[in-house]
């Protein structure tokens, strides 16, 4: 799944898609960007343009925030055969920008003693920017909160996230972004079935403070250990 992500370099993420000329005025550096936080992300209605929406759908529309239950990943393999999601996914994808995602070990992956010892965060190593393929609810029909609410697509974990987690993030590079945003539905999800979504990333342990949505400094991002791991059979230092 994706419930953490990093987007420290807005300015980056624009750098490298010249196409988007616009966005949020007064974007800030962001360590720990957690579900039912307002996002950045950039739909396929408006694809020169970056707006802002809610991280998390609504399990039905309600005028009661209280009442519905929230939901912050789709998975790939079955985003068009839900009901509630065939819709969205068809009509309004989205790009959700990010440069790193945080995942908590799972124990089936790594062991117990290891899922205990807190989150591993994913960034490229060239430290540039990427997107997130998601979906979005627009503002018109949102009746919940009256702005997008946003979803992000996962899948089958690759390469060194499978060693930490069974699920990642579909992400996207500057050349897959527009296609996935102006594709078919089918090819928006057959397409980047086989991507090598794994190549280019490092991955290291950080501190406890990544538990805490409400806390978004810039320490969420200093590795826990000095070595940075780049696979986990060289690790042995940091476990």
């Amino acid at each position: 799944m994706c419930g953490r992500y990093t987007l420290t370099n807005p300015a980056k993420f624009f750098e490298q898609c010249p196409w988007i000329t616009t966005w949020p005025q007064g974007l800030t550096p962001r360590y720990n960007i957690a579900p039912g936080q307002r996002i950045m992300m950039v739909a396929a209605a408006t694809p020169n343009a970056a707006t802002e929406g809610h991280w998390g759908l609504s399990s039905r529309f309600s005028n009661s925030a209280k009442a519905v239950r929230w939901l912050i990943n789709a998975r790939r393999e079955t985003v068009l055969q839900k009901s509630m999601f065939q819709h969205w996914f068809g009509t309004h994808r989205c790009l959700i920008p990010a440069d790193g995602f945080y995942e908590w070990p799972a124990e089936k992956a790594m062991g117990r003693g290891q899922a205990s010892r807190g989150p591993f965060h994913f960034r490229r190593r060239d430290g540039l920017a990427f997107a997130f393929a998601g979906f979005c609810v627009p503002a018109s029909v949102s009746h919940t909160l009256g702005e997008s609410q946003c979803m992000i697509l996962t899948t089958t974990a690759v390469g060194l996230v499978a060693k930490v987690h069974p699920r990642m993030p579909v992400i996207l590079d500057p050349p897959s972004m527009r296609a996935y945003l102006e594709g078919t539905p089918e090819q928006a999800v057959r397409d980047f079935l086989t991507m090598d979504m794994d190549s280019g990333l490092q991955m290291y342990r950080v501190g406890a403070q990544v538990n805490h949505s409400g806390w978004d400094g810039p320490d969420c991002v200093v590795p826990a250990e000095e070595a940075l791991c780049e696979d986990l059979g060289s690790q042995k230092s940091l476990f």
